[in-house]
């Protein structure tokens, strides 16, 4: 008994033994598959990336210019859809695909047999990207889809469920602003992890974080455990940009390119005490969120002709006919993005005129070569070497005898080519350096020209010679850019330093903390305070009685220095005409520097063009940086001033766009721009274009000085564009109220009548007014310009050929031309009033020495054209 029960108890452990080796061996072999099918059943837990946000670009007041929006990739799971299990009589099904398939049609609307197909494809697998970037309210609503899909099988009583679609985390580039600053902003490429222009490019490596991961693991044969390693996100850029200061420049800038426009229009607006930029604009805005849609900004057969010119441009030896139509057209679209996204403030160069007359006068100063009593006697002309140089007052025999202040104030090239000589050509060159001409600003933003370009712009000791010394001391045969004149004359006005521009204000991460503050950059000391003083007296000067009455600003005292360059070829009559200027005198706040390149007009040369947008910038600006007016004039008066111009400029659109039909609605869009203590409104829509009613128009205001403000305007409809115009503003934070929309409704009532008449009547009527920018400018300002150096000047040839001693030599050779396609040329012989030459002895008048407008290449290569060398 006892032998049969150990006999049995023997082998019942080996038996036990044997199943469980036999279980051992089953497990060991099946381990991976296993764990494939329970990470596949679990897929959100595979090892995957997670993405990291994007840091964002605000201005200085903590307006987001761009932000990182969190989206959803929809994930397919072919695998986990197509599993299979056997039904009670052995028949394969699969429990997951037809109801993942329902739910994908309830949300999206998804065609379920082109789906279906896509996954039994591919049932290996476990990872396919069926959509990008869909919104939260995407992933709730198929949530709730796979809710109600779910529900369905449970009270149908089957085993279905939504199983093998999952949403992955990313981000996608923004920009709340559309395109404000869209120059100085920039964008991302289209998978938003990469900046391609502007900030975004320059920040790149402080914007971007570091992706993070997530692993799926087994812990055991069952449990899925999984790890987490979080992204790290971004950095964001404060920038010193103020977003209302630079709406109200581009509404300004804009409004000019519709009335008359130019070439090229750059503002820059600096805070000269510390560097800031706290405006940039061109002509060249764009839309951030689309920047590769050249719709609107050209034709289909301007780009082909782009297309073309880049064709021969890149491969002189092969035919434009050899490229198929869709090769050129490619081209001229890259040459096309190339010109829109280039910033004309910071990229091309150009002679600046007499705003140069400044720096000579300074340096003077500074050396002791001249002081505030020294006087000069301009007979019109100057004999520098072999050159007889005329003055702007030659015809009426000169200025006569003149003091140091009226050389500037008269903008007199006989006085300050005397000055010039006075100084020396090492004394004006050095001091030209400390200004930063001939070297990069070094601002914090793509597209600068390098040193080595820079060089190539100014003239130096070894090829300094007597005319050039007195052409350059009046502006004429160097370059440089807006920034660097715009840098070196907030040095001027400041008290004698010369701080780096920059745009960047702090960097703060993830969870606002400061991480850097871009404290002001001291680069070295260009003049004296006294010189600085002096200088600032004499510019306010030349506003109040001197050459730049037309950059006045009611309520304020300002100075500033007009310039009027004739380009190259001079037959052509083209001008560079410019503006720079500060406010208030007492204490500078901003520095507004303004260039105005070809405007559209038959009689350029006035460079009141440029002083009046001047006057229009900062007349906006300095109420909302809470600097106020005296001498009686009041906020409320300044927008009034904005409503009335605002009310104007939106009719002017309204017929422009469709007759008198929108004059109504113009009229409410108008009322919308007296919004906060001092703020400015923008225009809405305000036309029909129909000629039979006004629309309802809306302007938002763009900030009151103690806060933001908002503004609404409605004209109601009325026959024959007839329309009632009332309006509110209004002030979060500011002080006013919708009264001061007054004016723009009272304008409204004034011209009721007219409004009703028809549309051809009203255009007829006011045809001169909307026209007045464009048609009369000239002759307003006529009877002040011809005792200026504003007055157009003779035709001139500029010296150039070889000589010896004092007479000028060959000029430098200029840097590669292209990028954007830029081929404009030439240059302006002098400042205001161009300067007239006279070749004697063998030295035969020749082209150019500089040209007028450089195009860089910027280090970033968009695709435009590049090519070829030119003279400066």
């Amino acid at each position: 008994m006892r032998q049969k029960l150990a006999i049995t108890i023997l082998v019942s452990t080996l038996a036990l033994l044997y199943l469980i080796y036999a279980m051992y061996g089953i497990v060991h072999a099946k381990s991976e598959e296993y764990e494939r099918i329970v990470l596949t059943q679990h897929a959100t837990y595979d090892s995957r990336t997670l993405p990291y946000k994007r840091g964002a670009i605000t201005d200085r007041n903590g307006t987001y210019l761009a932000v990182s929006q969190k989206v959803y990739n929809l994930i397919l799971d072919a695998k986990v859809m197509c599993l299979e299990t056997k039904t009670s009589d052995g028949q394969a099904k699969r429990l997951y695909l037809e109801a993942a398939l329902d739910a994908l049609e309830g949300a999206f609307g998804y065609d379920k047999e082109e789906v279906r197909s896509l996954v039994l494809g591919m049932t290996n697998s476990s990872y396919y990207r069926y959509a990008m970037r869909l919104s939260e309210e995407d992933k709730l609503r198929f949530e709730e889809a796979s809710a109600a899909v779910n529900q369905a099988r449970i009270d149908a009583n089957t085993d279905e469920r939504v199983k093998g679609v999952w949403f992955e985390e990313d981000y996608k580039r923004v920009y709340p602003q559309n395109s404000l600053a869209s120059l100085l902003v920039g964008f991302t490429n289209a998978d938003g992890v990469e900046g391609t222009t502007g900030i975004e490019l320059y920040y790149d490596d402080t914007l971007v974080g570091t992706n993070g991961r997530e692993y799926g693991y087994l812990a055991d044969e069952t449990n899925v455990e999984k790890v987490i390693k979080s992204p790290v996100n971004g950095s964001s850029v404060v920038l010193t940009i103020d977003a209302n200061i630079q709406k109200i420049v581009e509404k300004h800038v804009n409004r000019w390119m519709d009335e008359m426009g130019s070439e090229n229009i750059g503002v820059i607006v600096m805070d000269p005490n510390n560097g800031e930029i706290l405006a940039m604009a061109t002509q060249n805005q764009f839309d951030l969120n689309d920047p590769r849609n050249l719709t609107g900004y050209y034709t289909q057969e301007e780009i082909i002709a782009l297309g073309e010119g880049r064709a021969l441009t890149a491969n002189p030896d092969k035919d434009v006919s050899e490229y198929t139509a869709q090769e050129i057209y490619s081209l001229g679209e890259e040459v096309a993005r190339n010109k829109l996204w280039r910033n004309f403030a910071i990229s091309d160069t150009f002679e600046p005129g007499s705003p140069a007359k400044v720096f000579t006068v300074s340096a003077a100063l500074e050396e002791a070569a001249v002081s505030s009593e020294s006087h000069f006697l301009c007979d019109g002309h100057q004999q520098v070497g072999d050159y007889d140089i005329k003055c702007t007052a030659y015809a009426k025999g000169g200025h006569g005898d003149i003091g140091l202040m009226d050389t500037l104030t008269l903008s007199c090239n006989d006085a300050i080519m005397q000055i010039a000589s006075k100084e020396g050509k090492d004394t004006f060159l050095k001091y030209q350096r400390l200004f930063g001409f001939g070297v990069p600003t070094g601002i914090d933003l793509p597209g600068e020209p390098d040193g080595a370009f820079f060089a190539k712009m100014v003239y130096h000791e070894d090829n300094m010679y007597a005319t050039d010394l007195a052409t350059n001391a009046f502006g004429q045969n160097f370059n440089c850019t807006m920034l660097q004149m715009a840098s070196a004359f907030c040095s001027v006005i400041n008290g004698g330093l010369y701080y780096q521009p920059h745009v960047a204000k702090q960097i703060l991460n993830d969870q606002g903390t400061l991480v850097r503050e871009f404290s002001p950059l001291l680069v070295r000391e260009t003049v004296s305070p006294e010189t600085s003083a002096y200088l600032r007296e004499t510019l306010l000067a030349t506003v109040e009685t001197g050459t730049g009455k037309a950059a006045a600003v009611e309520g304020y005292r300002v100075g500033g220095k007009t310039g009027t360059a004739e380009k190259y070829p001079r037959e052509d009559k083209n001008y560079l005409l410019s503006f720079a200027g500060f406010a208030p005198y007492d204490d500078p706040a901003i520095v507004v520097y303004v260039v105005i390149d070809v405007p559209h007009t038959d009689d350029q040369a006035h460079s009141t063009y440029a002083s009046e947008l001047f006057s229009k910038i900062t007349k906006e600006t300095l109420p909302y940086l809470n600097i106020f007016p005296g001498d009686g004039y009041t906020v409320q008066d300044i927008l009034a001033d904005i409503a009335a111009q605002d009310l104007a400029a939106a009719e002017a659109q309204a017929l422009a766009d469709g007759g008198a039909a929108g004059a109504g609605g113009a009229s409410g869009q108008a009322a919308g721009a007296g919004a906060g203590t001092a703020g400015s409104g923008t225009t809405g829509s305000g036309t029909t274009g129909s000629g039979t009613a006004g629309s309802a128009g809306s302007g938002a205001g763009v900030s009151g000085a103690n806060g933001s403000g908002s503004g609404t305007g409605s004209g109601g409809a009325g026959s024959s564009g007839s329309a009632g115009a009332s309006g509110s503003g209004a002030s979060a934070g500011g002080t006013s109220s919708a009264s001061q929309t007054k004016p723009a409704q009272t304008k409204a009532a004034e011209t009721k009548a007219a409004e009703t008449k028809a549309a051809e009547t009203k255009a007829a009527e006011t045809k001169a007014a909307e026209t007045k920018a464009a048609q009369t400018k000239a002759a307003e300002t006529k009877a002040a310009e011809t005792k200026t150096e504003e007055t157009k000047p003779p035709e001139t040839n500029p010296p150039q050929g070889q000589g010896t001693g004092d007479v000028e030599q060959a000029p430098p050779q200029g840097g590669d031309r292209g990028g954007a396609g830029n081929t404009e040329g030439g240059q302006g012989i002098s400042g205001d009033g161009v300067t007239e030459v006279n070749a004697t002895g063998n030295t035969s008048p020749a082209a150019s020495a500089l040209t007028q407008v450089v195009a860089y290449v910027p280090p970033l290569n968009l695709g435009g054209a590049s090519g070829g060398s030119q003279a400066p």
